[in-house]
């Protein structure tokens, strides 16, 4: 049996420097081209990195999403579904020395073990 990385793990947000905002998990363990198809296909940020998609200003980052249209008027709900899940993501400023990590899902521990890995090639699930 045999697993992929992806598939038990996810990105715990640091500087944003490592961390796809739409292809990777960051968010609520779904990628969020998946979460909101309609808005990746209409994102011209669809290969951007989180720290190429928004500013810092004032000691806080301000999300700014490139969109190849102005959205629609019933779009709004679902964009302002968008930025909450966003806004629940704090990213670190740089020289805060928090970078972007790989984190274990369903464990115990976040951290990489061997005995996790070796408990999911068994099949025996995420527990340790």
């Amino acid at each position: 049996m045999t697993y992929k990385k992806k598939e038990v793990t996810s990105w715990e947000v640091g500087d944003g420097k490592e961390i796809r905002l739409w292809e990777d998990k960051w968010a609520d363990n779904v990628p969020l081209m998946h979460k909101f198809p309609r808005f990746f296909s209409i994102s011209l940020d669809t290969r951007r990195i989180l720290s190429q998609v928004g500013v810092w200003s004032d000691n806080s980052w301000s999300w700014e999403l490139s969109w190849r249209r102005n959205l629609f008027v019933w779009e709004s709900s679902m964009a302002d579904l968008l930025l909450q899940v966003l806004d629940n993501q704090r990213l670190t400023r740089e020289g805060e020395n928090t970078n972007d990590k790989w984190i274990w899902r369903d464990v115990e521990s976040t951290d990489f073990s061997v005995k996790a890995d070796y408990n999911i090639l068994l099949g025996g699930g995420y527990r340790v």
